[in-house]
């Protein structure tokens, strides 16, 4: 019995990691996509860097999510709208998500300069600067461009968001009683879990808040920080242009 319930609270933690980390992903397939319309709107409906044999006219979000997918689905019905429509970000994010779609990406379908192994951190970092660099871009639909900034703003504070939840969802963490900041404090208007380190320590008798502090260390340099960091720059750089 014993050996079940390990096993059992073992699955729990994986899928409580793969969901931290599917709802980032949800905007950043959508990000993906924008990236793509900017792309053909500016060469004519063809694309010369994100996903340039996605299809023969320019694809569908449905179509562009099952091309990049390492292993789409049969069919995807997400948001079917022909080229040039604009999927809305939040709606079209969530049911990304719920639809089990935001799994792994063939970094070479998606990008021109990147390759299948690419890290996932390689291939963020490559559609972000698209994205931001093409922020000022008068022919592109202003709609499009601040789409494209939002989803950033989005995956930033989701991966924030993930960065704190995920540390409980797995050993060391997956031992604590968690304990989080209130209010919960916004970034660009939006609001995400952050661990409060002393109401956490509080909680757990015997943990020692230098432990803590070293297992918190160690989490963050292994998933979500490069990513965040990638984001934050770019974010930084359009609205520094804005000023």
């Amino acid at each position: 019995m014993r050996a079940i319930n390990c096993v059992f609270f073992f699955i729990c933690s994986l899928v409580g990691v793969v969901r931290a980390y599917s709802i980032p992903g949800g905007y950043e397939r959508v990000m993906f996509y924008y990236a793509y319309l900017m792309d053909c709107q500016l060469n004519g409906g063809t694309p010369k860097t994100i996903a340039v044999k996605c299809g023969k006219t320019p694809c569908t979000f449905d179509a562009f999510l099952r091309y990049i997918m390492k292993e789409p689905p049969a069919t995807i019905d997400i948001f079917s709208k022909p080229y040039p429509a604009i999927p809305p970000l939040q709606e079209t994010a969530l049911a990304v998500i719920d639809n089990d779609l935001a799994g792994g990406v063939d970094p070479s379908h998606v990008h021109t300069d990147a390759v299948k192994n690419d890290k996932y951190e390689k291939l963020l970092n490559k559609v972000s600067d698209f994205v931001g660099g093409k922020y000022f871009s008068d022919t592109l639909p202003q709609e499009l461009r601040d789409g494209g900034k939002q989803a950033m703003q989005r995956i930033l504070v989701a991966r924030k968001e993930a960065q704190h939840t995920s540390f409980f969802e797995k050993a060391p963490g997956s031992a604590y009683t968690p304990k989080y900041t209130e209010p919960k404090p916004s970034l660009y208007g939006i609001e995400y879990l952050k661990i409060d380190p002393k109401a956490t320590v509080a909680a757990n008798p015997g943990l020692e808040y230098k432990t803590f502090v070293t297992e918190w260390k160690a989490h963050i340099d292994e998933g979500h920080q490069g990513n965040i960091n990638a984001l934050s720059k770019q974010l930084e750089l359009i609205d520094l242009s804005c000023t």
